[in-house]
């Protein structure tokens, strides 16, 4: 058996910490980063083979590298140790297809595929068709914790019911996203949708974790995007193949914010894990709840309540007072005097002499001066970070993020509470700028959307504008206006004509449409068909700059690209329009729109405008 860990897009930049660290190396309860649970996990229930997809769309992706070359070597020293014998060549690079982490002998095998695009999870496995061969597999995401979870038992099931796909899937009480899943009673998928939640009926849904067999794969095309549930498990549906869900009797925990990490790392430590058996090297338990591995210095006058797992290299001096759930990182140094309570400290951090920590996550490298009290925080090294937080990129966490500016000591904090009042004060510096010019173009261009809107009237039957309801900022639907550049019955033709199609993802390009009128052509090469949405931007619906707007079906393939370009109001014009539209395809769509939303600010906006006119000339890229 074979599996997959798809390590993410670059839809998240509503996930702060996940900006500047990757998700597969946050240090859990024994101070092991998440990979290596789960490959442990995987390894317990008979995995073999383990590929981790990477896309280096991501912010984090040469992190994740690193991450599993670390695993390589700890994972060649320990097999060298048992077994005695013999060195694994091989290694993890960023510019590989799939690089080997791990020789074959091993009784787990550790590859790394890292694509240069966005092609969507099913589109990864597509690429992986010769390495998963002819057995079954499984697939999981980046942010699942295995633990109470039977995968034998699943693997089990998917055997007996003969089944193509089986989908692991939770109890009802957890689905708050929009994911609907409807079973029959023996358990087989007949129907799911993945809603955006002003859409959400709060039903049962999937958990991220599939077992599939090959042949699924063969449907899809090499190159072209692809999800799993809204393509992958959708498509197989319809065709009639046996899709089964494996219910679990509780919710599976996973990782999507830092409330997430918090609550689970601690939980973990709260429940019988110092009773648990230790497979840690070096590992010693001092007290009851208190793990320190190898080569620490702790003073015999600090104080210690468990559960408290200290990594290997860590110093704590004397008066120092480590209230448990706590995790302390490989390197860590807790000087005179200090507090640290119920937080989690990563790899080489500092707190200074009568600082005090509490309720807080500390990441890599970050250092907290002398006497300073850091509550309810988060606190992120200057360099990891640089250039990844963003207007949204920290979420509902904005007013807990601090910045160190280095180990040791060096640097101080800045805290990030001003990102809350730099948001807004960007949304009405947006508003304004939206108004002023909207409006003058309006004035301004009023003869020429007259003359435009006679000549549309004279060139063909119907109404001057087409109008049609899209979806706006959180998922609110509006009219959007437009000139009229087709027939009136051109959207009852589409599906006829679904199979001319010349574009993936949910655009539709025919370079002779036949349902264009002869203005029409003319309008959408210069993009002046768009004219009438100034209306839209005036009446609040639109901003000048932003992400297409679309209807929410035409969203549906990729939801987590729908849920953050919903986060912000849609645009006339955006960083995709002036780069391409059409030609770069449906993978530079979500590349493009997740970059606006990430890296939004009135310059961006200003230089999408600026070049917005020099394209509507050129015509590149009209669809």
């Amino acid at each position: 058996m074979k599996a997959v860990i798809l390590a993410g897009g670059p839809g998240r930049a509503d996930f702060g910490l996940a900006n500047c660290y990757s998700p597969l190396g946050f240090p859990m309860a024994e101070g092991r980063p998440l990979l290596t649970h789960l490959l442990l996990a995987l390894q317990k229930h008979g995995i073999q083979e383990v590929v981790v997809c990477l896309s280096k769309a991501t912010t984090s992706c040469e992190q994740t590298v690193q991450l599993l070359r670390h695993y390589q070597e700890v994972a060649q020293r320990e097999y060298e140790s048992q077994e005695g014998n013999g060195s694994a060549n091989g290694q993890v690079s960023a510019n590989s297809s799939v690089a080997r982490a791990e020789s074959s002998d091993r009784p787990l095998r550790v590859l790394c595929k890292v694509d240069d695009g966005v092609k969507g999870a099913a589109g990864c496995l597509k690429d992986l068709q010769g390495f998963l061969g002819d057995s079954s597999f499984v697939v999981l995401g980046p942010d699942v914790w295995l633990d109470g979870i039977d995968l034998g038992k699943v693997f089990e099931v998917h055997r007996k019911r003969n089944a193509a796909a089986t989908m692991v899937v939770e109890p009802k009480s957890v689905s708050q996203d929009g994911e609907h899943l409807k079973l029959s009673v023996d358990g087989r998928v007949e129907a799911l949708q993945v809603l955006h939640e002003s859409r959400s009926e709060r039903p049962m849904r999937p958990t991220g974790i599939y077992v599939f067999e090959p042949a699924v794969l063969e449907g899809l095309v090499h190159g072209d995007y692809a999800d799993i549930k809204e393509q992958l498990v959708s498509d197989l549906s319809d065709q009639g193949s046996a899709i089964y869900a494996y219910a679990l009797d509780r919710p599976l925990p996973r990782i999507r914010s830092v409330a997430d990490y918090f609550q689970l790392t601690r939980g973990i430590l709260l429940n019988g894990w110092a009773e648990r058996e230790s497979d840690h090297t070096g590992e010693t338990q001092i007290t009851q709840g208190v793990r320190v591995a190898k080569d620490c210095e702790i003073s015999p006058d600090a104080y210690l309540l468990g559960p408290v797992m200290v990594g290997p290299r860590c110093r704590i001096h004397a008066g120092a007072q480590i209230i448990g759930p706590v995790v302390l990182g490989a390197g860590t140094e807790v000087k005179e005097g200090a507090l640290v309570r119920e937080s989690f400290l990563w790899n080489a951090c500092t707190v200074g002499r009568h600082a005090s920590v509490s309720y807080s996550v500390v990441a890599h490298g970050c250092s907290i001066p002398a006497g300073e009290d850091v509550q309810n925080a988060v606190l992120v090294e200057d360099q990891a970070c640089r250039g990844r937080l963003n207007l949204l990129g920290l979420g509902d966490d904005s007013d807990r993020f601090f910045v160190s500016g280095g180990p040791r000591g060096g640097g101080g904090m800045r805290p990030l509470r001003g990102w809350r009042r730099r948001r807004r004060a960007f949304d009405w510096s947006k508003r304004l700028v939206d108004l002023v010019v909207s409006g003058s173009l309006l004035v301004g261009l009023s003869p020429l959307l007259a003359v435009l809107a006679l000549a549309v009237k004279w060139d063909s039957r119907g109404p001057v504008f087409f109008v049609q309801r899209r979806v706006g900022k959180n998922g609110r639907e509006f009219p959007m206006y437009k000139f009229r550049t087709m027939i009136t019955a051109a959207e009852q033709q589409k599906l006829r004509l679904a199979n001319r199609n010349e574009v993936t993802g949910p655009m539709f390009k025919m370079s002779r449409d036949p349902r264009r009128t002869r203005l029409g052509a003319f309008l959408r090469k210069l993009s002046l068909d768009e004219l009438p949405q100034l209306f839209n931007v005036v009446r609040g619906d639109m901003s000048l700059v932003g992400p297409r707007p679309l209807v929410m079906e035409e969203m549906k393939w990729a939801p987590k690209w729908r849920d953050l370009r919903l986060r912000v109001k849609p645009g006339i014009t955006g960083l995709w329009q002036v780069n391409g539209r059409g030609d770069t395809g449906f993978e530079g769509w979500i590349e493009y729109d997740v970059a606006y939303v990430r890296d939004q600010s009135l310059l961006l906006d200003l230089r999408i405008l600026c070049k917005t006119i020099p394209v509507m000339i050129s015509r590149t890229g009209a669809v």
